[in-house]
């Protein structure tokens, strides 16, 4: 259900209300009007979902740009037990690469792995290995550093 979002990010105490026991968040991006999430607002949704046992899946929508501030790190970083964090290489690289990742809490990484290999089609190991080695050698930040979004 949606969850209405202004200038601080999404309205975390209406989250609470709704009796969910999840949520998708793009707190670096919040959609629609494309603000940050609040640090406030981030500790309230930590503790959220840390009383409730529950679990948030980020996505780090467009975090690699930012066009008025600089970067802001993932809330996963602050949960890293209760957060789901997803990504994609497909802004920064390219969209038909299709490379995407998940960092999951150790207890569902078993049980995503399952998931994963009940559904996978195959992964496309020649771009896995491309991307690695731009990460490994710094090539993808510097990349990154020099995209005209993070220009001053």
């Amino acid at each position: 259900m949606p969850i209405p979002v202004d200038e601080q990010g999404i309205d975390v105490d209406q989250l609470i209300a709704t009796g969910a026991e999840g949520a998708l968040i793009t707190p670096s991006h919040q959609f629609p009007i494309g603000g940050v999430l609040s640090a406030g607002r981030r500790q309230r949704l930590v503790r959220w979902i840390e009383q409730h046992d529950g679990y948030v899946l980020e996505d780090d929508y467009d975090a690699e740009f930012r066009y008025d501030q600089a970067s802001v790190g993932a809330l996963q970083g602050l949960a890293a037990d209760r957060v789901i964090y997803a990504g994609t290489a497909s802004k920064t690289l390219a969209p038909a690469l299709r490379i995407g990742w998940l960092v999951v809490p150790p207890e569902l990484v078993r049980p995503m792995d399952a998931e994963l290999r009940r559904w996978k089609e195959g992964s496309p190991r020649i771009e896995q290995d491309a991307l690695a080695h731009l990460l490994q050698t710094g090539a993808y930040d510097r990349h990154l550093r020099k995209m005209p979004a993070n220009l001053p």
